[in-house]
Order: C-alpha cells, then structure tokens, then sequence
C-alpha cells in the first residue's frame, strides 16, 4: 500500500491507473528528439544515441551516460506543489548491451534518490527491456534541476546506463475555468466496514471486522485533509464545499468567492452516472421537467492523511434524479443516490455502504436538451 517517506513518496510502476495531470510534461526535449540531440540538456559525459539500429522507449533517440557523468535540465516549479519524476532506464555498449548491472542516480531538486540498476543480461538492441521508474516529489524552489549522475568508472563495453523519455509532471492546479453546472454534496453518510486478513490464514483462529462512520463534515475533513498535504501552497479557504459538474463529471472544491480546485485532475475523486432511464416533460419557452431514475458512481481516495492513512470510499447505487428548467434557462437539479462499493481504511480493504445527495441551480452549458439526452449522446460509455 501507498508508504510517505518524509515528502517523498517512491514507485517502480504506474502509481495509478488513468491518473490525469493538470499540465504538461516541463521537461523540454524530454525524450531527445529535438534536432537529433540533447538540446535544452546539458550533459558532460556520455553520448547520444540515435537511428532505427536500437529499440528506444519513446522516438528514435537515447542518452547513454558515461563515466561520472552528469545530464540535467533546470525546470519552472511553484514550491510546495506535488509532482510526478518518471524516466526509462536500459544499459547500452558499442557493439551490443552487455551481461552487466549498471546503476543510475536521479535527482529532482535538492531530492536525491537511491541509485537504481538495471540487468543487461539477455538484452539486445533489438529488445533493450526498458525499465521505468517514477517518484513524486513536493517542489522546494520556483526553480528545479532534473539530474542523472553516473557514478561508475566503466569503459563503454562494459555497459553505460541509457535514459531516455524523462518526464516532470504537476499533480494538482487551480484551473482557470469554471464547470457549467455545480452540484453541491449537500449531504453523505455511511458506513466502512473492513478487516485487517482476507483469504486463508492459519496463523488466526479468530478474525474480526472494523467498522468506520463517516458523514459530510468528516468526509470534507478528509478531503481538505489530503489536499494541504500533497499540495501545501494551495490555500483552501474554511467555507469550501464540494460540488460535482455532471456535464463533464468532474469533481472539485469551490466557494461562493470563487475559488476552484480540481480532485479529478490528480485521482482524488471521481463521480459518472453509469445508466439512465429517463422521463421528461417539455414546456413554452424550453421549459423542461425530467425524473430519470440512474446508476451513479462517486468515489474518494487519498495519496496520504496525516492523520488517517489511506482511505477510499465508494458508494455506487440506484436513485433519482430530478431537473426543473424554467423558460429563462435556469435549472434546479438534485441527485440522491443510496449504494455502496470498496472500502479501505488504514491498509484494511473492505465495503463500503452508505448515501449521498447533490444539489444545485444554474444554467445548464447545453441549454434546450435534456440532460438524460445530453448524457445519451456524450457521457455514456456502452
């Protein structure tokens, strides 16, 4: 399960499965291809790697790293702020990869890692068994130094330690724009129920479930919680709520003043309305009413609490949703859903049962159609 290290956390692999990032790679020429070279890197030993004669991970470039050497690039970056360090690592020699370890030590910022290695045994340049390796780091400084540093003394045939597709990449933004329609989490309540063993384990001969209450204002304690923790320059004002956008799904925290941040964007949460039967009613002027009986997912997790470890909560269900447009284009929506899904609290994995309402008023972004037809012909996925 997810560990904190200081501010560090570290993984070998993805850290989740259709993670999205508020911006782009800050790495420049993150894979070399820029004119067949290292431009916006400085590199003092080693050579670049380019042509179809080598499988590389991303384009047709690579950077083999020679003796003591040394390749960086200085990146823009707001301190305080969580980002994503990725990068491939293989092993290359003249005339073939060699039967070797090599070890490479990154660095992001005043963050240095432990070296990492990699096996050339068996490997050839038509198969190099590309290694990725990702780590997220909080940002100390508007400016970061992303660096590789060769430590071995090696000839080339012996095997250097080759980079390519390096990557930096922010966790959590406060976007710009603001969602079409907000629905407020008016309320949420339920129940986690989970256990510290699963399967067969003789080593117990007893075993026994704990039981977790959580309600709107625990819930948005947790929320606000594990934003200040990944994302400490980010100031969430005390009367924050949060709302869910159903024309684009996508979950945030807001308040009357204005301010918005996304949970969407960096896998906090997530919200879909699965399937829709739906009943409508149009009037003079586009006046609609609509009762659409639906199957709606809403699910929250954290990279880290402080106080609570990791936790999700998902709560998946049947219920009502109910839309009153009025001839000036204003709507009323309310969605009320009872369920329930996976649950996890403190690396104990179990059920989740529980309630949640949304609710709120504003002018729909696709005005004219109902929303179980707007959802028909852009949200579904079946």
């Amino acid at each position: 399960m997810r560990t904190i290290l200081s501010v560090l956390f570290a993984f070998s692999t993805v850290f989740a499965s259709g993670k999205l990032y508020a911006d782009g790679n800050l790495v420049q020429n993150g894979s070399f291809e820029i004119n067949n070279g290292y431009v916006d890197w400085t590199l003092s030993s080693g050579t670049l790697m380019t042509g179809t004669c080598l499988q590389y991970e991303d384009g047709y470039n690579g950077v083999a790293l020679g003796p003591n050497g040394v390749l960086y690039q200085d990146i823009p970056t707001v301190p305080g702020l969580l980002y994503d360090f990725s990068f491939y690592l293989a092993e290359w020699g003249p005339s073939g990869v060699p039967a070797n370890v090599v070890s490479l030590t990154p660095s992001l910022g005043s963050t240095a890692f432990d070296p990492v290695n990699f096996d050339g045994t068996g490997k050839t340049f038509q198969c190099m068994g590309w290694q990725k390796f990702e780590y997220l780091v909080f940002a100390s400084n508007a400016t970061t130094r992303v660096a590789f540093y060769n430590a071995s003394t090696n000839a080339a045939e012996y095997g250097w330690p080759m980079i390519d597709n390096v990557s930096v990449t922010s966790m959590i933004s406060v976007p710009p724009s603001k969602p079409g329609l907000a629905l407020a989490l008016k309320s949420v309540s339920g129940k986690l129920t989970t256990t510290a063993f699963f399967g067969t384990n003789s080593s117990t001969t007893a075993n026994q479930y704990t039981t977790m209450s959580f309600n709107t204002k625990s819930l948005m304690c947790l929320i606000t919680n594990t934003v200040k923790s990944i994302a400490p320059a980010v100031n969430v004002p005390k009367d924050v709520c949060l709302a869910v956008d159903p024309y684009t799904s996508n979950v945030f925290l807001t308040n009357s003043q204005g301010f918005y941040l996304s949970l969407s964007d960096s896998s906090l949460a997530s919200f879909s309305i699965n399937t829709i039967a739906t009943k409508f009613r149009t009037g003079f002027h586009g006046a609609i009413s609509e009762t659409d009986i639906v199957n709606a997912r809403l699910k929250f997790s954290s990279l880290h609490d402080p106080g609570f470890n990791y936790y999700e909560i998902e709560i998946q269900g049947d219920g009502v949703l109910t839309i009153n447009r009025n001839s000036n284009g204003a709507a009323t929506m309310t969605l009320s859903i009872n369920g329930g899904g996976f649950g996890e609290n403190q690396n104990q994995t179990g059920v989740c049962a529980g309630a949640f309402t949304l609710r709120g008023c504003a002018i729909p972004p696709k005005n004219g159609l109902p929303y179980s037809v707007y959802w028909w012909n852009n949200l579904r996925d079946f």
